[in-house]
């Protein structure tokens, strides 16, 4: 019954119906195939055209590209070793609100694709033009997102590149200026001998609750791509040295007085660098950077051995300064977090988990941002350091409504995701305070327990 629906409405709609499932190929694509058919229901059906060198439409139903099972038409080849796959999306129609096309990496063999396997792709939804990185990096679980992005993009795409102990997916797109960033994600779950295309997907279950038509344009297969985004430190930015050996960060919060009119990444900054009033100032030091107020508590808290902080200034507390966040719900301040970090030559990955937004700079060079007002945005930034050395470190975060948190890290090359200056962990990135003047809040009794470097 669910095939013969679906032929009825590919009738309906005009299309030439030919059986997808390990068909002859079709223009760059060495495969088709239904994913999800074989669960017993109308998980994933449709076709793939190819009109002209740089046209192809895809019609599918399915259940979609998130929940499990799931259920999409998929395009694709498969490849080994540094990939790119991209195209120019455009859709035809779409009747369901989460209807979804993406470039997509998975696991798998021709013909055999698991329903439920592990994939991250760049999903483009039929609503208000809105981009998501996602992923399921355990098959049968639940998916995530790694990044958004609103607009209309020009081209999107995804890469596997693997550069010295790190192998990174990169979800890419381009709003006509070149590729930019949309998220990463390192030492993917993915075998080397993967699957790289592109799947469509009405999100529904049957042909009768609406079908997806895609159409896309300058596709293209590329080996060995270079990462996109990824910043180099260059060793003019290094320091002579850092004015103290004490390990960790001095933290800083602050409100407005009033609430700045541009309340956002220009008011964060306008706040933060004394050009506008302010009220509720407090500083604080500490080894780590794991701040909560209220909201979702991110990757790091009590239950696996990290015990939340409070926001100098806006939470109020009694010393010592290490109390467990209040969790009161403040709105509207900025953070601001500075230390000297030391670091090898060569890439890095570091990073925030944060709520609104948060910017990171090296050396004065800004390495990456979280997006503003989405809420919990987990993201990692690559960089290089040209030579290893010690350099000026700085993040700055903004709060608006709602939750309130934020979480500094560093990912090894083992993969390992932990709190940036977490040096009980070896390969650990280590950052000192940064000024000899932030021992008063340290309460060690004095300036007599500072060492302090001279400058070379």
């Amino acid at each position: 019954m669910c095939k013969r629906k679906f032929l009825l409405a590919s009738f309906v709609l005009l299309l030439v119906w030919s059986p997808s499932l390990m068909a002859t190929p079709v223009g760059v694509f060495d495969f088709t195939e239904d994913v999800g058919r074989a669960e017993g229901t109308c998980l994933g059906y449709g076709s793939t055209q190819y009109f002209t060198p740089d046209e192809y439409i895809i019609t599918a139903a399915g259940a979609g590209m998130w929940g499990h099972p799931s259920g999409f038409h998929y395009a694709y080849k498969q490849l080994s070793g540094n990939q790119r796959f991209s195209y120019s999306p455009e859709w035809i129609m779409a009747q369901q609100y989460w209807a979804k096309q993406a470039p997509l990496i998975t696991n798998g063999r021709p013909g055999d694709i698991p329903a439920g396997g592990v994939f991250f792709d760049v999903a483009l939804r039929r609503n208000d033009d809105y981009t998501e990185m996602q992923t399921r990096t355990t098959a049968g679980d639940g998916c995530w997102t790694i990044g958004t992005r609103d607009g209309n993009p020009d081209s999107i795409g995804i890469q596997r590149v693997t550069v010295g102990s790190y192998t990174v997916v990169q979800g890419l797109i381009d709003f006509g200026s070149g590729w930019e960033s949309m998220g990463i994600y390192l030492n993917p779950p993915i075998e080397d001998e993967a699957l790289f295309g592109v799947a469509v997907s009405s999100e529904t279950n049957n042909w009768d609750q609406g079908m997806a038509q895609a159409r896309l344009s300058n596709v293209l297969y590329e080996s060995d791509p270079g990462l996109i985004g990824v910043v180099t430190v260059t060793a003019d930015l290094k320091l002579d040295d850092c004015a103290t050996d004490i390990p960790g960060f001095k933290i800083r919060s602050l409100k407005g007085d009033p609430k700045p009119d541009n309340w956002g990444w220009d008011g964060m900054n306008d706040l933060l660098d004394g050009s506008i009033p302010s009220k509720e100032e407090g500083s604080r030091v500490e080894p780590l950077v794991n701040l909560y107020d209220s909201g979702g508590r991110g990757a790091f808290k009590e239950e696996n051995g990290y015990a939340d902080q409070s926001y100098p200034g806006i939470d109020v507390f009694e010393q010592p300064a290490l109390e467990p966040a209040s969790g009161d719900g403040d709105d509207d301040f900025a953070t601001e977090v500075i230390g000297c970090i030391e670091l090898t030559a060569g890439l890095h990955v570091l990073g925030a988990n944060s709520d609104d937004g948060t910017i990171i700079w090296i050396g004065g060079l800004e390495i990456g941002r979280t997006e503003e007002w989405k809420g919990d945005s987990n993201r990692d930034f690559l960089f290089v350091a040209e030579e290893a050395g010690k350099y000026d470190f700085l993040a700055r975060s903004l709060e608006g409504g709602g939750g309130a948190s934020l979480e500094l890290h560093e990912i090894l090359a083992d993969g390992t995701r932990i709190l940036l200056n977490d040096t009980s962990v070896d390969g650990a990135s280590k950052v000192y305070v940064p000024e000899p003047a932030t021992i008063a809040l340290l309460g060690f009794g004095g300036l007599a327990m500072l060492r302090i470097r001279k400058k070379r």
